[in-house]
């Protein structure tokens, strides 16, 4: 009988954990060519039993699991990243009688580079009737080349007086609190 099979998850994928590497998630141990995926060991797999993996796409590995490895659970590989571009993984269990559970496959999107946001305008909005001169609200106006992605603007003193998110083009626009 085949193994269950395994499970991937990436370490650093915390904040948010959403299949995306972010520049803080990537920098959280220092290694940033690199991020770590574990690969579960099914508790029906037992020491001497083989995960065969692939990295990337590249040529499969394998990792003969230990007595250690049994007791953590996992086994830790390193997955190069590109910014940019996705990193994959893919993993089976294969007993001693050479029975493979199911290959399974865990990806994550790697983008450590800040959004470009440019505001084009901001327009003061005085509703008082008659108008008194001191804004009620704003109005933010601008582009970013992250579309359908979190805007959130900012007063001097950095407090949130405006949230939104920018159309499948980049572009937003905000009403600001005042």
């Amino acid at each position: 009988t085949a193994p269950s099979e395994p499970t991937i998850t990436f370490v650093e994928d915390t904040n948010p954990k959403d299949g995306k590497l972010n520049k803080a998630e990537n920098s959280s141990d220092s290694d940033n060519a690199n991020t770590t995926a574990k690969i579960s060991i099914p508790t029906d797999a037992v020491v001497g039993d083989v995960i065969k993996y692939t990295v990337n796409g590249g040529a499969e590995e394998s990792h003969t699991i230990t007595n250690a490895d049994k007791t953590a659970g996992h086994v830790e590989i390193k997955v190069p990243v590109t910014d940019g571009q996705t990193s994959s993984v893919t993993a089976k269990i294969v007993d001693q009688a050479g029975n493979a559970s199911k290959e399974v496959s865990g990806s994550i999107d790697v983008d450590t580079t800040a959004p470009k946001v440019e505001v084009d305008q901001v327009t003061p909005v005085d509703t008082n009737n008659p108008a008194d001169g001191n804004p009620d609200k704003g109005i933010v106006k601008g582009h970013s080349d992250e579309p359908n992605a979190p805007v959130v603007v900012t007063d001097k003193d950095g407090k949130t007086i405006g949230t939104g998110t920018t159309d499948d083009k980049g572009n937003f626009e905000i009403t600001t609190d005042p």
